[in-house]
């Protein structure tokens, strides 16, 4: 999701760093994965992992990214298969993640300084269920 919050030109330098230090072997299924999650952002607004990096996590992730483009964050809720279901992930999970990336912009005004260095949560608004 971070990568997904980038300018096009930071994430072409961003995969062609990782692309110099990763193994040649394990080139191909992280170039795959980052144009999976590019495409998962495109079309579900969050990014998704169900097992391609630890077959015991799946994740759903949202980037941050502050009102001046300066900062990105990943917000990013991650567990066990058996409590992060596919369907749960697609239809609640990732949906709450855009809410609060929303909660969170409004909260900090875009400007992301505070809120890294309070602890995160402290004095904003809960998510409804």
């Amino acid at each position: 999701a971070y990568h997904c919050g980038l300018g096009e030109d930071a994430r072409a330098a961003m995969l062609e760093e990782h692309r110099k230090t990763a193994r040649k072997e394990d080139w191909e299924g992280f170039r795959a994965s980052f144009e999976k999650a590019a495409r998962d952002y495109q079309k579900h607004g969050f990014c998704v992992s169900l097992g391609e990096w630890n077959k015991d996590v799946y994740s759903v992730a949202v980037p941050l990214v502050s009102r001046d483009h300066s900062k990105v964050l990943a917000l990013t809720c991650a567990g066990p298969p058996f409590e992060m279901t596919r369907s749960r992930i697609f239809e609640e999970l990732g949906p709450r993640l855009i809410q609060l990336r929303g909660r969170l912009f409004a909260a900090t005004g875009g400007s992301f300084c505070a809120l890294v260095k309070q602890s995160v949560g402290a004095g904003l608004p809960a998510i409804s269920p």
